[in-house]
């Protein structure tokens, strides 16, 4: 599909016109002419009217049979899992999903990883089969981005958290954050959701459980880590999305008067964020 923004800026031109200008652009050898067509092509101007027609041009598109998948129906032991469990557990051991897998015993292992790499592609959990990491599998997608979420967003963290003004300056300027502030971050959290569910429930509940992000503090560490999110170190985690120093005079300057020659940077990484290149150019 094709949407024309600003169309009210193309003066004295009528679709019509338009849709051949697009066709006349396609090189000779193109063969993209058959996805420009009147049905696919839309317009655009502020202020903005309601996009109902793209809106269902895109549901239609993605309803097309040619994008359906067929899946092992034994996969679907999966979804009953997380929808059973996804209220009182966050995360599942692997053992627990071979478990549950209704496949002979010599296939649970690998047909457990294909479901999970599917799963996983799909955005129902997160799993890498890497050391470190796939013992474990994430059932509730969304409560692993809210963990991160309140680390690096809530500007009340200071507020009820026992820690030196200097730590969170270094934290909100550089993206350095002590081990211990992030543990509390998490516990403060943990504490808000202990009184929403006793308020809920109405009996004593467990402080400590596997519904709390303190109980999975190293599992999620590890995620955060593997998804570039965080770096995890052993006093302190360094947050690359906190860090707001720009470059400093001295090396801007350098930068901007080196005419001549090759300035060579040197990076050593065990994660390499692919957008961390496109940001160096």
């Amino acid at each position: 599909m094709i949407v024309v923004t600003h169309w009210e800026n193309s003066i004295n031109m009528d679709e019509r016109a338009f849709l051949e200008i697009l066709h006349n652009a396609l090189p000779s050898h193109s063969n993209l002419g058959q996805y420009i067509r009147d049905e696919s092509l839309f317009y655009t101007q502020f202020p903005v009217e309601p996009l109902r027609d793209i809106e269902q041009f895109i549901v239609d598109l993605a309803m097309l049979s040619k994008w359906s998948e067929k899946i092992p129906y034994e996969w679907k032991c999966l979804n009953q899992e997380i929808s059973s469990k996804r209220s009182i557990k966050r995360i599942l051991p692997f053992p627990d999903v071979c478990r549950i897998m209704p496949v002979k015993e010599y296939d649970k292992i690998e047909s457990t990883k294909d479901m999970l790499r599917y799963y996983h592609d799909a955005g129902k959990v997160l799993y890498f089969n890497e050391n470190g990491l796939n013992e474990y599998v994430i059932i509730y997608v969304q409560w692993f981005v809210d963990a991160f979420k309140i680390i690096i967003t809530d500007a009340n963290h200071v507020k009820g958290i026992d820690a030196f003004k200097l730590e969170w300056d270094e934290f909100y300027s550089t993206g350095n954050m002590k081990s211990n502030i992030q543990s509390r971050i998490w516990k403060k959290e943990d504490e808000k959701l202990l009184n929403r569910l006793r308020i809920e429930n109405k009996v004593q509940i467990e402080k400590d459980g596997p519904r709390f992000l303190s109980y999975h503090k190293n599992v999620l560490l590890s995620y955060m880590q593997r998804l570039g999110l965080i770096s995890v170190g052993g006093g302190s985690h360094y947050v690359p999305c906190m860090n707001k120093r720009g470059l400093v005079t001295n090396r801007r300057v350098l930068l901007k008067t080196r005419l001549s020659g090759l300035l060579y940077w040197c990076f050593c990484l065990t994660f390499y964020p692919t957008f961390f290149s496109t940001g160096l150019l």
